[in-house]
């Protein structure tokens, strides 16, 4: 049996250019160490004050995770990697670049 551990890391968070200047509020949601479930704002922009953010110190969630636009009409986008490793080889990840629009 091979259990594989799944890791989701944030790079960045932004508005798409069209997005109108009000409040955009991003929230995540996903399990807490002991199984339930949480829900956590990533990030607040607004076009003339922060249309992005890109220091999220390694913002680091463990899927499955929901990305909801909580307030706000976006477009949003958000990059960052999916890492996947096996118990038996701690050596060897696979890495899957994403990008996610909301």
């Amino acid at each position: 049996f091979c259990f594989q551990r799944h890791t989701v890391i944030l790079f960045q968070v932004c508005l798409g250019a069209e997005a109108e200047d009000k409040f955009h509020m991003v929230e995540v949601e996903g399990l807490t160490y002991d199984g339930k479930t949480t829900k956590v704002p990533l990030a607040v922009l607004k076009p003339s004050v922060l249309p992005s953010v890109s220091h999220l110190g390694g913002f680091e969630i463990t899927p499955p995770v929901t990305f909801r636009l909580q307030s706000g009409s976006g477009p949003v986008y958000i990059s960052g990697q999916h890492f996947i490793n096996s118990d038996e080889d701690d050596d060897e990840y696979v890495f899957i670049f994403i990008y996610l629009f909301i």
